[in-house]
C-alpha cells in the first residue's frame, strides 16, 4: 500500500479517536494524491469508502448551512429598553432575564460549534464524494467491474444518495 494510502488510514483513525475534523480533510487530500495503481484499485476504493463512511457517520443529513448562528445574542428587553447585542450579562438587572440571556448566549455558542463542524464535514464530504466518483469512473471503466464495485459500495453502508453517485459511472 502506498504511503499516501497509509497516511489516509492513519488520519481517519485519528479522526475517530480525537474527533479532529481537520484530519478527515487531510485524509481526503492524501487519498486524492494516491498513485492510481491498477493492481491496488480495490485498496484505494476501500480507502475512499472508509473515508466517506467516517464523514457520513457524523454528518447530520438535516444540517442546513443557511441556518447560521448569530454573531452576538440580543439581550431581552428590560423596562422597555434593550441593551445592544453581545452586552455583558451583568448589565441585565432582572435575574430571570439575565438567566434567560445567559442561556441564549450558551445555546448560540453550542450552535456555532456544531455549525463549524457540520459545515466542515459537508464541505469535505462533497469534495471526497466527487473525488471518489472520479476515481471510480477511471478505475472501474468496464462493465465487468460493476459487480466488484457494487459489492464494495454495498458493504460500506453509505447513505443511498452517496452510493448512487459512486455507482453512476
Amino acid at each position: 500500500m502506498s504511503d499516501s494510502l497509509n497516511e489516509a488510514q492513519e488520519l481517519i483513525a485519528a479522526y475517530r479517536r480525537d474527533g479532529d475534523v481537520g484530519a478527515l480533510d487531510h485524509a481526503a487530500g492524501a487519498r486524492a494524491s494516491a498513485e492510481p495503481d491498477p493492481a491496488a484499485r480495490g485498496q484505494v476504493l476501500d480507502g475512499w469508502l472508509a473515508l466517506i463512511a467516517a464523514i457520513s457517520r457524523d454528518l447530520d443529513p438535516g444540517f442546513d448551512p443557511e441556518d447560521k448562528p448569530m454573531v452576538s445574542v440580543s439581550p431581552p428587553a428590560e423596562d422597555g429598553m434593550r441593551a445592544p447585542p453581545g452586552v455583558d450579562p451583568s448589565v441585565i438587572r432582572d435575574p430571570d432575564k439575565r438567566h434567560e440571556y445567559v442561556q441564549a448566549i450558551e445555546a448560540n455558542r453550542l450552535k456555532a460549534e456544531r455549525f463549524a463542524v457540520q459545515n466542515q464535514l459537508l464541505r469535505i464530504s462533497r469534495n471526497a464524494v466527487q473525488d471518489a466518483a472520479t476515481f471510480v469512473r477511471n478505475a472501474y471503466p468496464a462493465e465487468a467491474d460493476v459487480a466488484e464495485l457494487q459489492r464494495a459500495v454495498a458493504q460500506a453502508a453509505l447513505p443511498p444518495e452517496v452510493s448512487a453517485q459512486l455507482l453512476d459511472r
